[in-house]
């Protein structure tokens, strides 16, 4: 929680984390990476396109990219696989610090 009002509406930033596992599966591991790239930048692209829309249109600030662990994964090593976690942070407006 950013534990601090915006304006004077009394409105708090409440941002919650996700995390997010990506998987591609490819033998040639330059085109895994290029896919597991376009995967991540789709998935970005895939939150900002679903808030901007319905019911989080009113509460929801925005988001950004947190965190891309590559490494120290349970599919390391795994023949042509690539995996990551993607940390994201989702940041909504609340009258609430919480």
């Amino acid at each position: 929680i950013e534990n601090q009002a915006l304006g004077t509406d009394c409105q708090y930033e409440v941002v919650q984390q996700a995390f997010i596992e990506l998987y591609v599966k490819c033998d040639d591991e330059d085109k895994a990476r290029l896919q597991l790239g376009a995967l991540i930048e789709s998935t970005h692209d895939a939150i900002e396109q679903a808030s901007q829309s319905g019911a989080l249109a009113n509460v929801y600030a925005g988001s950004q990219t947190a965190g891309l662990q590559r490494t120290n994964l349970a599919s390391d090593g795994i023949p042509g696989l690539k995996a990551c976690i993607l940390t994201i942070d989702l940041t909504f407006l609340s009258e609430r610090p919480f």
